[in-house]
């Protein structure tokens, strides 16, 4: 008796399309982070913890007391943050609001 692997193509099709949607927010965040190299291929850990990194220095500056009156600088509220990721949703077809990254 053999057991034969029997493929499933709306799961190949889904899988296939949930790859495409990890690589893009892999792209993404590397364009995102400064402290990674353009020109250089980075593997996804290396991403990864770039974005740990730099997380972590602005999370550093933020608790830096002074600072912030220093640079004067206003950061964008995050209301509007999140209104630009909706409508980024909307031109790109995406009704799943939950992937952020096609």
């Amino acid at each position: 008796m053999t057991i034969s692997k029997c493929k499933i193509p709306l799961l190949d099709e889904q899988m296939s399309v949930f790859l495409q949607d990890m690589n893009s927010c892999y792209s993404k965040l590397k364009e995102l982070v400064p402290t990674l190299p353009a020109n250089k291929k980075a593997s996804k850990m290396e991403i990864l913890q770039h974005v740990i990194d730099y997380i972590w220095d602005l999370q550093v500056e933020l608790d830096t007391p002074g600072k912030q009156q220093i640079s004067g600088a206003t950061r964008t509220p995050l209301t509007t943050l999140n209104a630009e990721l909706a409508s980024i949703s909307v031109e790109n077809g995406c009704a799943d609001d939950r992937i952020l990254c096609r």
